[in-house]
């Protein structure tokens, strides 16, 4: 029996010193191992590890209950050390950018070549996180953290819209409860708040992730203090109130036009209990909540049964209307990939774009 649990003590050794380093007191690395054993079972489990123990630099930033894994599931695991130099946090980093680059490419071999690496970084992480024993812990650090935030994102925004603070015109530094309304019931400008909203909540999850509530089995789950990030709503409607016109309203006193070319809402004060006013101003700053950033559809149908001599034609409707006389927007040389574009708005139109992808995609190789 003795014996047994010598052997297992130098397992225990063998695979911490992977991700530990030797005491700089009395014990060793099994002694290193109770420590965190001792924090996991005192509720400490989601503190970092380097609070207890000497963590070897690639993993500072592990908790106790993420080390402990790792630890236990290399037990008798021998991990080539190309594996151990991996930093899991920038890979994830690194892949979310590639799958961004490879949305927004056109280019069917180079984006053959792009899925090629992704694929690669695919099978690393399920390698380490599987048959090596890390954990999707450490390989896949942001797991679940996206839809986490989408989804704190919809339930705060709604929690703050169904509530009176606010529509409260004192608190909201004189914005009338007519505009902001004018603002959070509009889709663009929901979109764009709730954007906001998950963009700052993904910050926290990644500067300060042990500051968010989590159940028993390490899940995040909502607390009440992330209410707080329902006060971007307010300070979007603020900068939306300040924000100039790009053309002229249409809403006049008289012969007067009230809203012009380069006022603001706030300019004329009529965002206070004008609620014809309010609905106007959010109506006209539509297009620059995104801007380039988020391409709109410009057309309400897009084809490209139209060939002739390997061109692709891209023909587009601005309504599904069958009387409506269509054009074509772009065109696709299927032998050379070339894309030529007729309407120069088909080169951000997410639409045409999907459809232009679309054709690439089933050219084959180029000859």
């Amino acid at each position: 029996m003795g014996n047994t649990k010598e052997i297992q003590r130098l397992r225990i050794i063998e695979a911490a010193q992977k991700f530990l380093s030797e005491p700089e007191t009395d014990g060793d690395l099994y002694d290193a191992y109770l420590k965190l054993i001792d924090a996991k079972e005192f509720g400490d489990g989601e503190q970092l590890a380097s609070d207890y123990v000497n963590v070897c630099e690639p993993f500072n930033e592990f908790s106790v209950n993420v080390m402990i894994q790792l630890i236990e599931n290399n037990v008798d695991n021998d991990i080539p050390e190309f594996f151990m130099n991996i930093d899991w946090k920038l890979l994830a980093e690194q892949k979310q950018s590639l799958l961004k680059v490879i949305e927004d490419c056109d280019n069917v071999p180079v984006l053959g070549h792009l899925e090629g690496i992704l694929n690669m970084i695919d099978s690393l992480q399920d390698y380490a996180a599987d048959d090596l024993g890390f954990g999707n812990a450490v390989v896949f650090p942001y797991l679940g953290m996206e839809d986490f935030a989408r989804e704190q994102a919809e339930e705060i925004f709604q929690n703050h819209i169904e509530g009176t603070f606010l529509y409260d015109a004192e608190s909201n530094e004189g914005m009338s409860e007519e505009f902001v309304k004018a603002i959070v019931d509009d889709s663009v400008h929901m979109k764009a708040i709730k954007e906001r909203m998950y963009q700052n909540i993904m910050i926290d999850l990644k500067l300060n992730p042990d500051t968010f509530k989590r159940d028993a089995d390490g899940n995040l789950v909502y607390d009440s203090t992330m209410y707080d990030y329902g006060f971007a709503i307010k300070a979007y409607c603020k900068e939306i109130l300040g924000r100039p016109i790009v053309h002229d309203t249409g809403i006049r006193r008289g012969d007067k036009t009230i809203i012009k070319e380069g006022d603001s809402l706030c300019t004329h004060g009529l965002y206070i209990g004008n609620v014809a006013a309010a609905q106007a101003f959010a109506e006209t700053v539509k297009d620059m909540v995104y801007g380039s950033e988020e391409p709109q559809n410009i057309w309400g149908e897009i084809r490209d049964e139209h060939e002739e001599d390997d061109i692709v034609f891209i023909d587009a409707w601005v309504t599904p209307d069958d009387n409506e006389e269509g054009k074509t927007i772009a065109k696709v040389n299927k032998v050379t990939k070339e894309i030529q574009y007729i309407d120069v708005r088909a080169r951000t139109d997410k639409y045409a774009q999907e459809m232009i992808k679309e054709v690439l995609r089933f050219t084959g190789d180029p000859k």
